[in-house]
């Protein structure tokens, strides 16, 4: 809570009497005893539980990280280029790091990687910032082949010790096909449309879990407005990436996934107005709903 502490009195100082309330004094980590009462013990550091300030301070901490990071990769790129080594992007490979809150993607040379990865540890581990190897993938290509055995020595030493030291092993840290990036699929064809498939499945079996346990039809349609209808429909886009070649001036979009989206939330859509008609005042109750 130090390094968020003077983060927030550089850059939002105005929310310092909040964190004082906050954080003020020792934290409370509440557990169970095994007699089934509760007690608490008391942390210096870290955020309270069920505290919701807490991914706000810990994203501060990893911004001012990956800032850091970037600085000096931007460094390492820029030195290359003026080394006559442009690479394909003409900056001398440049790093691109993205981030939302603790969902950490980077676009990276096999070059940078290890530099990185090892950076990362030196400055988020004193800070309570760590990799966790069941989260911590790299993607290789999308083609379902890795490259290790084409690489430069240096580059292929550089990736065998990341894939080891902070993925788990090759066999379960190395990506081939394609990755979720903020819930979209990127990679090749298929692994789009089998990740667009479970989301599907899932679409439906939520749909199953309303029609069985909510009994006031009101109720479904506020749940299919505001939680089934967008589900799913931000997969639209790259799915038509994965079917047009190009995308910019194709005027319709008639995939399997497009018309299998579009029949379940119209098919649902249908029934939840019709049974809401049905109730004492449904219409009135109807049309409440849908302004709301």
């Amino acid at each position: 809570m130090v390094k968020s502490c003077q983060i927030i009195y550089s850059h939002f100082p105005h929310l310092l009497p909040l964190f004082d309330i906050l954080y003020y004094d020792d934290t409370k980590c509440w557990y169970r005893q095994p007699d089934g009462r509760r007690a608490y013990i008391l942390r210096r550091e870290g955020s309270s539980q069920g505290c919701p300030f807490a991914d706000f301070l810990a994203y501060l901490v990893l911004d001012d990280i990956i800032k850091q990071i970037d600085t000096e990769l931007h460094a390492l790129a820029t030195a290359r280029k003026n080394s006559n080594c442009v690479s394909d992007d003409g900056l001398g490979t440049r790093a691109i790091i993205m981030s939302y809150i603790d969902d950490t993607t980077v676009s990276i040379g096999f070059q940078d990687l290890k530099f990185f990865l090892d950076r990362f540890k030196t400055l988020g581990a004193p800070l309570g910032c760590t990799l966790k190897p069941q989260k911590c993938q790299i993607m290789t290509s999308t083609n379902g082949y890795s490259p290790i055995t084409t690489l430069h020595n240096q580059h292929k030493q550089d990736l065998l010790y990341c894939l080891e030291t902070y993925c788990g092993g090759q066999t379960i840290g190395e990506i081939t096909t394609g990755t979720r990036i903020l819930g979209t699929p990127i990679g090749n064809k298929q692994f789009a449309e089998h990740f667009q498939n479970k989301k599907i499945q899932k679409l439906r079996n939520a749909i199953q879990s309303i029609h069985h346990l909510v009994h006031d039809p009101h109720i479904a349609i506020t749940l299919f407005k505001f939680s089934l209808q967008h589900y799913v429909t931000h997969l639209l886009p790259t799915d038509i990436l994965h079917h047009h070649n190009d995308a910019t001036t194709s005027k319709h979009c008639s995939t399997t996934f497009t018309k299998t989206i579009n029949s379940i939330l119209t098919k649902h859509f249908i029934n939840a107005i019709i049974n809401a008609l049905c109730t004492d005042n449904g219409l009135d109750k109807l049309i409440q709903k849908l302004k709301g």
